[in-house]
């Protein structure tokens, strides 16, 4: 009977404190995302050029890279502000054209997307660029030597979510098999299928059939998500971690 009524007490206090403790963590300030994203509006009158001047201070008989812009801006949005809890913007996202171009037959990638183009832009290869308010410079997202995605975290997933809103000829998205402009179960399964022979990989899986733009070869599939320069089961693995939020 003593023992009967130990192991009632015992399970009486744990489970006390099992309350306790659960109360005292509910009363824990949770902490606050790092950062928050507003999209911003594009309409060149309005908002979304905050700091277009500042653009052309910067770079108006500035070196860039292997030639000097002294060219005229035609078009300048920002499509994105990443913010920090305050309220600030940290970084923004930027889409810039200028007159100013370089024959090139390239693809380059950026964030998940994969872009041929017939030539180099100015002031950035692909148009796009970030500009960093705490370095007040931008930056090339194309320029692996400065840029570096994991100073903007969630970079790949906003550049796919804004970019391909704002400009014609947005490429095609790595691990996009089935041509939507989505990634989505529906790759993640057809790359599985691929990788374990039930099905066929699509005929306009290669990224450059003709050896056309692959001067940097820098990639051969678009199904080939994690970029180790195969398509296998592992792609389809990781690519279902990202659509899933996992990774």
């Amino acid at each position: 009977m003593k023992r009967i009524i130990s192991m009632i007490l015992i399970a009486v206090l744990l489970a006390f404190q099992f309350t306790m403790a659960a109360d005292a963590y509910s009363a824990v300030d949770l902490p606050k995302a790092q950062s928050v994203e507003e999209p911003a509006q594009t309409e060149a009158d309005k908002d979304g050029v905050l700091f277009k001047e500042r653009m052309k201070e910067l770079y108006k008989y500035k070196d860039y890279d292997f030639t000097t812009w002294s060219g005229e801006l035609i078009s300048y949005k920002e499509l994105y502000y990443h913010k920090d809890t305050s309220g600030e913007i940290e970084w923004a996202l930027v889409l810039a054209q200028t007159n100013m171009e370089a024959p090139a037959l390239c693809y380059t990638i950026i964030g998940n997307r994969v872009f041929k183009q017939p030539q180099l832009n100015s002031p950035f290869a692909t148009d796009y660029g970030i500009y960093d308010v705490k370095k007040d410079t931008f930056i090339d997202v194309t320029n692996t030597h400065i840029f570096n995605e994991a100073d903007y975290p969630g970079f790949a997933r906003i550049f796919t979510k804004y970019a391909k809103r704002f400009r014609d000829g947005n490429g095609r998205l790595l691990g996009d098999t089935d041509g939507d402009d989505e990634l989505s179960i529906i790759d993640c399964t057809m790359i599985q299928r691929c990788a374990t022979r039930i099905g066929e990989w699509p005929a306009d899986d290669l990224i450059d059939p003709d050896g056309d733009y692959s001067y940097f070869n820098p990639l051969t599939y678009y199904s080939d998500f994690d970029r180790d320069g195969e398509r296998n089961a592992v792609d389809a693995t990781k690519l279902q971690r990202y659509v899933t939020l996992i990774d």
